[in-house]
């Protein structure tokens, strides 16, 4: 469960949510509530499953917050007017966490795309920019600044999720990720 606060922040690669209130709408509008009627329906042939593995969580020593990082390997099957479309999608995750009444909390979490691409074409073919993510693409959001994408003349980028260092306090480092308000 994440932390109900002013500042808790979600990025994604179609944009960026600011505060629970916009974190919740990530999950329960952008995302859609299996909850709501007629979800069934336009569920239906979509599976969307991304492995979280090689886990590093590294906790402060003031013990107040705490780092982790993912890589994270899956697969996302879209279903549209011309049928299913199985995409292969891999990336990083970065997030903040803070220890709230004893109980620890997601407070800033990024995906960074590393590639999404359908399955019958090598993803040395296909950026992460394509149609699929331009489809997903929140028009109120403020965007995500993480759009890399593997090509054969891309540079793999510096300012993408790294395993977390020791650090003393959260004050000291700031964000797990470069902060794209700034």
């Amino acid at each position: 469960m994440g932390a109900k606060r002013a500042d808790d922040c979600l990025e994604m690669p179609w944009g960026i949510y600011d505060g629970w209130e916009e974190v919740r709408r990530c999950y329960l509008k952008d995302h859609s509530d299996r909850t709501d009627p007629g979800m069934e329906e336009s569920m239906k042939g979509g599976m969307f499953i991304h492995e979280m593995d090689t886990e590093v969580l590294l906790v402060a020593d003031d013990g107040k917050t705490a780092r982790g990082f993912w890589i994270t390997p899956g697969h996302e099957t879209f279903v549209g007017p011309d049928g299913a479309v199985a995409t292969w999608s891999w990336g990083k995750y970065a997030a903040d966490f803070i220890k709230e009444d004893g109980v620890w909390k997601i407070w800033h979490l990024r995906l960074y795309p590393l590639f999404l691409a359908p399955y019958d074409k090598p993803w040395t073919k296909v950026s992460v920019r394509g149609d699929i993510l331009d489809n997903m693409r929140s028009v109120d959001r403020h965007p995500s600044a993480n759009h890399w994408g593997y090509n054969t003349t891309a540079i793999y980028p510096t300012d993408q999720p790294e395993s977390p260092l020791p650090y003393q306090t959260f004050d000291d480092v700031g964000l797990t990720f470069i902060d794209p308000k700034k």
